[in-house]
């Protein structure tokens, strides 16, 4: 797992998540014979995707059990770019990433997993 198998345009729940589905899907992995599946999703929370409830969906349909893990915080901080400076929107205004714990608390509750 790194980074770069993520786009860096912003978070969307939805790749990371069917790339996990389909890893736990494959017949010839050794996960596919295991009793129990689960998916870990660190985020700071922040999902730009559009496909959030139908994976959601997905998921639960499956019998596959999804954990979120919030990093960050909710006042957020700028991100750092290899050049040194600050991510950038479009428009030319820093980017600040805050932590929104309340969209990973409804994949929660879609799971209905309590911790």
């Amino acid at each position: 797992m790194n980074t770069g198998l993520v786009p860096s345009s912003g978070t969307d729940f939805g790749p990371p998540i069917k790339m996990a589905l389909a890893k736990l899907e494959d017949e010839t992995t050794p996960s596919n014979q295991q009793k129990s599946k689960v998916i870990v999703l660190i985020s700071d929370g922040e999902d730009f995707g559009e496909e959030t409830d139908k994976i959601a969906k997905d998921v639960e349909d499956q019998d596959i059990r999804l954990f979120t893990l919030g990093v960050g915080t909710e006042s957020g901080s700028q991100i750092s770019t290899p050049r040194g400076g600050y991510k950038t929107d479009r428009q030319g205004n820093t980017v600040v990433s805050k932590l929104n714990p309340a969209s990973l608390k409804i994949w929660l509750a879609k799971q209905m997993v309590s911790i």
